[in-house]
């Protein structure tokens, strides 16, 4: 039973790791990349569940919403299944787990140094991605368009333009 143990906690210590990380992760992709975000927090949630299982003693954790919030993830799966297109529907199910979000940073971000360490974080990356959005509007000036926008000028670049 010992061995048992010490392989759970040593699992819950990964978990506990990978948590970590994936938090670190979804506030760098806050700035970046929406996907690589959702991955990040489903991640996180997908290990504090995992965590959460093997400690067996849920009392600690403070879910304060516990009953709506299930309402709301049991319907919204249940609109998933019984939709016209499911597979689309099953593709979009993933933003219902973005209030849980909240419970995680909660329950995990308990000390000052974490909740510090994560602002920095964010700081750094935001900063960066307003730095590269700049060099973009001074490179290309107003007339710098992603791809990805079918045409449109980048926002910053428009900024910049209407402040000339």
């Amino acid at each position: 039973m010992l061995g048992h143990r010490d392989r759970s906690h040593r699992i819950q210590q990964i978990l506990q790791r990978v948590i970590v990380g994936a938090l670190f992760g979804y506030v760098v992709c806050s700035v970046i990349s929406i996907t690589a975000l959702q991955t990040a927090y489903i991640v996180a949630l997908v290990a504090w569940a995992i965590r959460l299982s093997l400690q067996g003693d849920t009392r600690q954790v403070r879910v304060p919403l516990l009953l709506p919030v299930s309402a709301f993830g049991l319907a919204s799966v249940l609109a998933t299944l019984l939709a016209v297109e499911p597979f689309e529907s099953l593709l979009e199910l993933r933003n219902v787990f973005e209030a849980l979000v909240l419970y995680l940073i909660v329950n995990q971000v308990t000390t000052e140094a974490r909740a510090t360490t994560l602002v920095r974080v964010l700081m750094v990356t935001t900063m960066l991605m307003a730095l590269y959005g700049l060099s973009q509007s001074l490179t290309y000036g107003g007339q710098f368009s992603s791809p990805r926008h079918d045409g449109q000028q980048n926002d910053v670049a428009q900024f910049i333009r209407l402040c000339r």
